[in-house]
């Protein structure tokens, strides 16, 4: 019951993907002064951290960090661009609004390792094949982004996050581009999917929140917005790698492999795996939605039979929709991509909750919870919103799955409530049936 109510609260504020990169470290400026040299030697090692995925919902997609070895100085310590607080004012608010400022620091490698270790992650390094210039230009950005003043990063859950912004950093220091096979085309929402198949109350999070824009066709440009895509995508990267000749000051070029070696610093000694348990997965989104619309269908058709309608369950409804559409509407003012244009607003409606007051002053005349469907035509509040809310957008949620895929069993809920409303509010009564 722990975890099934963690993963409600996950829900019920959208965090599910919205920390997904994010890691906190205590603040350390020991290595930034290192930064600060205006020359690079061959003593100088830069390499790609990525990090396997964790059990909670903000670690499920992994992370990614730069590593900085300095051999003969015996330095070793890594730019981490996922550091966040807590204490920042407003952090929850500015979060939901696609506001929240991260920041990039300098931590020990030790300390980093160790967290992994801890939580039985794996790490793996890519040493990148650079040249003298190449790291000092990298050294020099990556000291210019540790300043005081440009520390802090306006956030983006796909677009500036610790695996974009290592991999911009880095490109760009490079003479020349990289050479790599095209990526198959995907879209944010199937590519974050890969991540939330043991994890089915963050998919349905993740798939409530995000709208239209995240089923679109991403341009190649756009694709490397997860650690392990920035990773492949180096992996099979060539490079240009340029050297002095001894001889002359012509230089020869060479295409070679970005990456120079790779190497498992923190093999998985155990699966992090999933923290779902037999009764997240019984009661999954799926189910458990499956099992309200038929709920809903069986009511509505035994209502449809003795002509009398339950009034409490239609208030719950309205009043759960209504709730959850308050929230989806509140996330279309977010500066997060992919949030503002979300069909989930035609299921779950803010026009809901101005049914509720009718619907309890329809209880309250007839002195009963059993309500004659009459009595629901004869009110014209519940007459307009529940036609024009479910008879009009319950068809149009259905046919918005040709351009956004909706969260799991919204669609059949959305059929089920349909039917309901379509018996309550359009089957006439026998003239007979008691009111």
């Amino acid at each position: 019951m722990k975890h099934f109510t963690r993963h409600i609260f996950i829900i019920g504020l959208c965090f599910s993907l919205f920390f997904n990169f994010a890691k906190a470290y205590p603040q350390s400026t020991a290595h930034q002064e290192t930064l600060q040299a205006d020359s690079i030697h061959g003593s100088y090692t830069f390499s790609l951290l990525t990090c396997g995925p964790g059990s909670e919902s903000y670690t499920l997609y992994g992370h990614t960090a730069i590593r900085i070895v300095n051999e003969v100085a015996g330095e070793d310590f890594v730019i981490n661009y996922g550091i966040f607080s807590f204490n920042q004012p407003h952090f929850m608010l500015r979060f939901l609004l696609g506001k929240p400022d991260y920041r990039v620091e300098a931590v020990p490698f030790a300390y980093f390792i160790q967290e992994y270790q801890l939580e039985h992650r794996w790490v793996k390094e890519q040493v990148l094949q650079l040249t003298n210039t190449e790291k000092e230009t990298l050294m020099k950005a990556i000291a210019n982004n540790l300043r005081p003043e440009n520390s802090t990063y306006r956030y983006n859950i796909f677009t500036a996050n610790c695996t974009t912004k290592a991999a911009d950093i880095i490109e760009s220091s490079l003479q020349h581009p990289l050479h790599a096979p095209s990526p198959a085309q995907s879209t944010y929402r199937s590519e974050v999917h890969k991540y939330l198949k043991s994890h089915p109350w963050n998919r349905f999070g993740v798939d409530l929140l995000l709208g239209v824009n995240a089923d679109r066709i991403l341009p190649q440009d756009k694709q490397v917005f997860l650690p392990e895509h920035l990773s492949d995508y180096f992996g099979a990267a060539k490079t240009e790698y340029e050297e002095n000749t001894d001889k002359s000051d012509a230089q020869e070029s060479t295409l070679t492999p970005f990456v120079s070696a790779t190497n498992m610093l923190n093999p998985p000694t155990e699966s992090a795996g999933s923290n779902e348990t037999p009764l997240t997965t019984v009661c999954s989104p799926r189910n458990l939605l499956s099992f309200i619309a038929l709920l809903v269908i069986v009511l509505s058709f035994c209502g449809y039979r003795r002509k009398r309608f339950f009034v409490p369950f239609d208030i719950a409804i309205a009043s759960i929709l209504g709730i959850a559409g308050c929230a989806l509407l509140f996330m279309a003012f977010s500066e997060h991509p992919t949030v503002s244009l979300n069909t989930h607003i035609l299921l779950l409606n803010p026009l809901y909750l101005f049914c509720i007051c009718p619907l309890i002053g329809i209880s309250r005349r007839n002195k009963s919870a059993m309500v004659n469907p009459d009595e629901y035509r004869q009110s014209k509040p519940v007459r307009i919103f529940l036609c024009g809310v479910i008879v009009l957008c319950a068809p149009l949620f259905i046919l918005s799955s040709l351009i956004q895929q909706h969260a799991d069993g919204t669609l059949l809920l959305s059929v089920a409530l349909f039917i309901r409303y379509y018996f309550l509010l359009f089957r006439q009564a026998s003239p007979a049936a008691s009111r």
